[in-house]
C-alpha cells in the first residue's frame, strides 16, 4: 500500500535485525497498527490513545467515567484486539472495609463489571486496572477486566472478571471505564492519572 512506509522502531532493539515493522495510519489521526513481518510473529501493541488529565472520584456513589475513547469503525478489523490500561492512586479509610465497581463498556454493551472490596487504609496505594477487548469477529467480542490495588502494610487485592459483546466494530464505538463506589465516603478517594488503549495486531 502506498501510505505504509517503514521506519526504525525502538522497540526493535530487542529483536533480531532483520525484523521489519510497518506502521499503517488509519483514519483515526492517533490509530495506528504494527505488523512484525517475520516468523516470530511478535505480538507488539502500538498506542491508539492516552490520556494524562487527572480524573478523581470521591465522596460519590454515582457512576463515573474516568476514561473514555473512540474506536473508530473498521479498526479492529474482524479478529483485532485492544488492551486499555489505567493507572492512579487510591485510599479508602473509613475504618472498614468497602466495595467499588470496575467497569469496561464498549458502545452500548458494558462488557465487563468487576466489584471488589477494599480494606480500610490510612495509606494511599497504586491503583492499576487493565481490560482486553477481542474481536471474534466484526460483530463479537470477548473481553477480560482486571482491577488491582497495592498499598503499604496491606495484602494487595485484586477483582478479574470476564465478558462478552455482540458490538458491531465497523462504525465508530465509545470505549469507557467506569468506576463507582457502594457510598458516598469523603474517606474514600480514586484518581486516575494516566490511560492508554493499545491497539493489538
Amino acid at each position: 500500500m502506498a501510505d505504509r512506509k517503514k521506519t526504525q522502531l525502538d522497540e526493535a532493539t530487542t529483536l533480531a535485525a532483520a525484523d521489519i515493522f510497518e506502521i499503517v495510519q488509519f483514519s483515526s489521526s492517533e490509530s495506528k497498527r504494527i505488523r512484525a513481518d517475520n516468523a516470530r510473529d511478535s505480538f507488539l501493541g502500538v498506542t491508539y490513545a492516552k490520556e494524562t488529565s487527572s480524573v478523581t472520584v470521591g465522596n460519590t456513589a454515582d457512576e463515573t467515567s474516568i476514561f473514555s475513547t473512540t474506536i473508530t469503525g473498521g479498526d479492529m478489523g474482524a479478529t483485532g484486539w485492544l488492551r486499555v490500561t489505567v493507572m492512579g492512586s487510591i485510599i479508602q479509610n473509613t475504618g472498614s472495609s468497602k466495595i467499588f465497581t470496575v467497569k469496561m463498556k464498549l458502545g452500548s454493551t458494558t462488557l465487563c463489571s468487576a466489584t471488589a472490596t477494599m480494606l480500610a487504609s490510612a495509606n494511599v496505594g497504586a491503583l492499576r486496572i487493565v481490560g482486553y477487548i477481542a474481536n471474534t469477529s466484526a460483530l463479537a467480542q470477548k473481553a477480560v477486566l482486571y482491577n488491582e490495588q497495592i498499598r503499604t502494610n496491606i495484602a494487595n487485592q485484586s477483582k478479574g472478571i470476564i465478558g462478552t459483546g455482540a458490538e458491531d466494530t465497523s462504525t465508530n464505538k465509545t470505549l469507557d471505564i467506569t468506576v463507582q463506589w457502594a457510598s458516598a465516603v469523603a474517606e474514600e478517594t480514586l484518581t486516575k492519572t494516566i490511560a492508554m488503549v493499545e491497539l493489538l495486531p
